[in-house]
């Protein structure tokens, strides 16, 4: 039974892992797009796969990675609890804002239909 624990913690991490890159790169690349973060974030591949982004995300925790284990920290509690935790705290309040701003939207503009602004959305 403790073999079984152990690869359906495995599993779990790695769909965690899995969300969590999806969507820091959704954002990223909705950043990008929108000019708040450079360009090239917002480019796709052949299938139109925003593959820029993705390899930019996994280059950058690849370097975080490096630099804790040059620095000798702990990888469970320095970089994947502390950090993880910030992280995931910081995607919580992402969607938060992106809540209340669907709910704010403005009438006025094209889309304001209010079923679409705070039925639909």
């Amino acid at each position: 039974m403790p073999q079984a624990a152990q690869w359906l913690f495995l599993t779990s991490l790695f769909a965690a892992m899995l969300a969590f890159h999806n969507c820091v790169w959704r954002y990223a690349f909705a950043l990008g797009r929108d000019g708040v973060l450079p360009g090239i974030l917002s480019r796709t591949g052949a299938s139109n796969i925003p593959v820029t982004v993705s390899l930019a995300q996994s280059a950058t925790g690849l370097a975080v990675i490096a630099g804790f284990a040059l620095a000798g920290a702990q990888p469970m509690q320095d970089l994947f609890f502390d950090l993880g935790t910030t992280g995931g705290f910081g995607l919580l309040l992402l969607y938060a804002l992106t809540s209340a701003a669907v709910i704010g939207f403005p009438p006025g503009t094209p889309g304001g239909n209010p079923w679409k602004r705070r039925g639909a959305a």
